[in-house]
């Protein structure tokens, strides 16, 4: 198999990401209602949901700016790569934008925006001050150890779930206000055996995926093809936007750490 080399993967996770992370940013700066009150940025629902009263009294002032910030260098990243001159600067700015972002949004969190922030920090250690080649291949072995472990994780959890081996969890999800798609769910509710195949399908996939990196090309290729599948589906379905850009984007440091896996094996 013709794995990509560590800095090419890298630099495309990277530049995956960061596009990504600037859609979030332009996404949530048209979305008015999350800086209205009840909203995800809003200021009591913060201080609410701290131990203290200290994040209540934050001064809100650097929130825009920060989004901005996450808007401009990921634009910047997206299109000059992340291991370029400018592109290393960048995805510093990006990271500490981000982080701040997501600091001050204590609510509405999921593992795509904690996936985005694991690749950005890696980038930044392998990129600055200048890119490293063994940096590089630390940065992309550990992605990849990431999101095996976090489709492994995500897999055991449904698989000790009663709901999800009844079939019942799928519909139900699908079913909510905020992730909720009613054609689906109906389509789902009304076929007991296919929700309970689709419910098993992604607990398989999800369990089994890490074994893709010492499998052979064939099961390399089907489970990065379910796994677009699956994200693709629940970008649709679920409104899940950031989940292909962050998971799917760190697909090319999964294939680049294969020959290292399975040179361990």
């Amino acid at each position: 198999m013709i794995t990509p080399e560590p800095l090419a993967a890298l630099d495309l996770t990277g530049r995956v990401v960061a596009l990504g992370v600037a859609l979030w940013s332009l996404e949530l700066l048209a979305v008015r209602a999350a800086f209205a009150d009840g909203g995800v940025f809003a200021p009591a629902v913060a201080g609410s949901l701290r131990l203290g009263a200290k994040q209540s009294r934050r001064p809100d002032r650097w929130l825009y700016p920060a989004l901005l910030v996450q808007l401009g260098a990921g634009v910047v990243v997206a299109a000059a790569g992340p291991m370029s001159q400018v592109g290393r600067f960048a995805v510093l700015a990006l990271l500490i934008a981000y982080v701040a972002a997501r600091d001050r949004r204590v609510l509405g969190g999921d593992g795509a925006e904690q996936l985005a922030a694991i690749v950005l920090v890696a980038a930044v250690l392998a990129a600055l001050p200048v890119p490293s080649p063994t940096r590089v291949a630390l940065a992309v072995g550990f992605i990849a150890a990431e999101v095996g472990l976090a489709y492994l994780t995500a897999g055991v959890a449904k698989a000790i779930s009663p709901m999800w081996r009844s079939g019942a969890a799928i519909p139900a999800i699908l079913a909510t206000h905020s992730h909720g798609h009613p054609v689906a769910a109906a389509l789902l509710a009304d076929r007991p055996r296919l929700s309970r195949f689709v419910c098993w399908s992604v607990i398989a996939v999800e369990s089994l995926f890490p074994l893709m990196l010492f499998g052979p090309t064939w099961l390399v290729v089907a489970t990065l093809t379910a796994g677009l599948a699956f994200h693709a589906g629940c970008a649709v379905t679920m409104g899940l936007n950031s989940f292909p850009w962050s998971f799917v984007g760190s697909y090319p440091c999964l294939l680049a750490a294969i020959p290292l896996a399975r040179s361990l094996s």
